[in-house]
C-alpha cells in the first residue's frame, strides 16, 4: 500500500508540474531566459489561425459569427451562391464558432461548430431571411463617422477587437527580450459588400509603450493591396495625438504593395515627466485613456477579393529611417528599404546569418510577435518570461502547449511584472 501511494504522489507531482494550470508549484519553478529556449525549427510563432467558413444557403442570408455563444460577433457576412466564400481568423486555441442567421423575426439561437481541420461547415436552415442588397456601405464616407452604427457586412481583425504588437528594436542583435521596446495595440475592420468583397478598411493603432531608444516608427504593409487600389484616406478617430499625426503613404523599396506610415504618434502630452521611456517603467505607468490612438478608413476604389486582406495580409511593422533597419513579426519580408540592406546586416551578425529566413535567428528566435487580444506588456528590463510564463511551454512545443499562454486565466501572467 505505502509504495502505491508513493507512484500516485509521484504522478501528481508530475501533472502539477508540467501543467498550464494555476498552482504554487508552477509560479516557483524556473522559467527559462529567451535565449535560452529550444524552439523547433520551422516554427511559425502563430497565435491566431485562418478558419474556412463552408456555409451552404437555398437563398441569400446573412450570419454573424462569434468566438462564444454570449459574445459579440467579429463577422458579418452573406452566404449565398453569387458570394465569395469567407476566411476568418480566430485564436489558435479556439475549438468552436458560434454562429446566428437572420430570421424574420429577429435572429436564430446560436450554432456550436467545431472547427475541423481550419474549416467550419454549416448549411444554413431554411428559415432564413432572404437578404436583398441595398445601398452600399461605401455611399456613407461622407459621414462624420463612416460605417459608425451601422448594420452593415464586416469583418474584425482580430476577433476580440484589439490586438498587441511587440517588438524588441535591437534588431539582428538580440536585446534584453523584454519585448516592450515598441508596443502598440492594432485593429483592422473590413467592410464588405452583398457579394463578400472588401470595399473599405479601417485600421488603428494605440501605442501602449516605447522602451526603447532608437527611432522606430509603426507602418502597415497591406499585401496584395496596391497603392493604387487605395482611393481615399479619411481619419476616423484620433485620440491624445498631436495635430501633426497622420496615416501618409509611403513609397515602398521592394514591390508595390501600399505601404503606410503612422506618422506623430509617439508625442504624447499626457506621458508622467520624469520617466526615461514611455510607460514602461515602475512609477510613470499610464492610464490607457491617456495613450495616443488613432484610426483611418482607407476606401478602395473598387471591390475587393476577401482573400486580398486576410488576418495576415496587415503587415504592421517598425521602421528607422536614420539607421535604415525595419522590424517586422517573423516570416514578412523588408519592404521599406532595399532587401540587401537587409541582407548586409542579417549577414554581418551571427544570430542571423541564414538565408530567406526573414527576421528568424539562427535558433528560431523572433524579434516582434503578433497577438490576437489587448494584452499587458512587461516591464522594463524583466525578461518576456518571467512575465508570461506559460510563453516558455508554448514556444518550445512549436505552438502545440499552453496555446492560449497571454490570456488572464490560471498562471499564465506574473502581474507584479506587467503594466496594466
Amino acid at each position: 500500500m505505502k509504495m502505491s501511494l508513493f507512484k500516485v504522489i509521484v504522478v501528481l507531482f508530475s501533472l502539477l508540474l508540467y501543467s498550464c494550470v494555476k498552482s504554487d508549484f508552477s509560479n516557483k519553478k524556473t522559467v527559462e531566459k529567451v535565449t535560452e529556449l529550444k524552439i523547433p525549427a520551422g516554427f511559425d510563432w502563430k497565435t491566431s489561425a485562418d478558419v474556412r467558413c463552408n456555409f451552404t444557403a437555398q437563398h441569400d442570408s446573412r450570419v454573424y459569427v462569434a468566438l462564444s455563444r454570449n459574445a459579440s460577433p467579429f463577422a458579418s457576412f452573406i452566404v449565398g451562391e453569387e458570394a465569395d466564400q469567407v476566411i476568418i481568423n480566430v485564436p489558435t486555441y479556439s475549438e468552436y464558432l458560434y454562429v446566428q442567421y437572420e430570421k424574420a423575426d429577429g435572429l436564430s439561437l446560436a450554432a456550436e461548430l467545431p472547427i475541423t481541420q481550419g474549416a467550419v461547415a454549416y448549411c444554413i436552415p431554411e428559415d432564413s431571411k432572404e437578404y436583398v442588397a441595398g445601398v452600399t456601405a461605401v455611399s456613407s464616407r461622407k459621414d462624420e463617422k463612416p460605417y459608425a452604427d451601422q448594420k452593415g457586412n464586416v469583418i474584425y481583425y482580430p476577433a476580440d477587437g484589439w490586438g498587441t504588437l511587440l517588438f524588441e528594436d535591437l534588431w539582428p542583435e538580440y536585446g534584453d527580450y523584454d519585448l516592450n521596446d515598441i508596443v502598440a495595440n492594432f485593429k483592422a475592420q473590413v467592410y464588405i459588400n452583398g457579394k463578400n468583397k472588401a470595399e473599405a478598411i479601417l485600421v488603428g493603432i494605440r501605442l501602449k509603450a516605447v522602451g526603447g531608444i532608437f527611432p522606430y516608427e509603426f507602418y502597415l504593409h497591406l499585401m496584395g493591396v496596391k497603392s493604387s487600389d487605395i482611393d481615399e484616406i479619411v481619419p476616423y478617430n484620433i485620440v491624445n495625438a498631436s495635430s501633426f499625426a497622420d496615416l501618409v503613404a509611403v513609397a515602398p523599396a521592394n514591390g508595390d504593395d501600399a505601404l503606410f506610415l503612422f506618422k506623430e504618434i509617439k508625442s504624447n502630452n499626457k506621458r508622467p515627466v520624469g520617466g526615461e521611456y514611455l510607460n514602461t517603467e515602475p512609477g510613470y505607468e499610464m492610464a490607457e485613456e491617456d495613450l495616443v490612438e488613432v484610426a483611418y478608413m482607407l476606401y478602395l476604389k473598387d471591390p475587393m477579393p476577401l482573400n486580398k486582406v486576410l488576418y495576415d495580409s496587415f503587415d504592421f511593422f517598425i521602421g528607422n529611417t536614420a539607421n535604415q533597419k525595419e522590424i517586422h513579426i517573423n516570416g514578412y519580408k523588408p519592404v521599406l528599404f532595399d532587401q540587401s540592406i537587409y541582407v548586409k546586416y542579417r549577414n554581418e551578425n551571427a544570430n542571423t546569418d541564414r538565408s530567406n529566413d526573414f527576421y528568424t535567428s539562427n535558433t528560431d528566435l523572433i524579434w516582434g510577435i503578433k497577438i490576437p487580444a489587448a494584452i499587458p506588456h512587461a516591464y522594463e528590463k524583466v525578461e518576456f518570461t518571467l512575465a508570461y510564463p506559460n510563453f516558455a511551454t508554448w514556444a518550445q512545443s512549436g505552438g502545440n502547449q499552453c496555446r492560449d499562454w497571454y490570456e488572464n486565466t490560471g498562471n499564465n501572467r506574473v502581474n507584479s511584472n506587467l503594466v496594466k
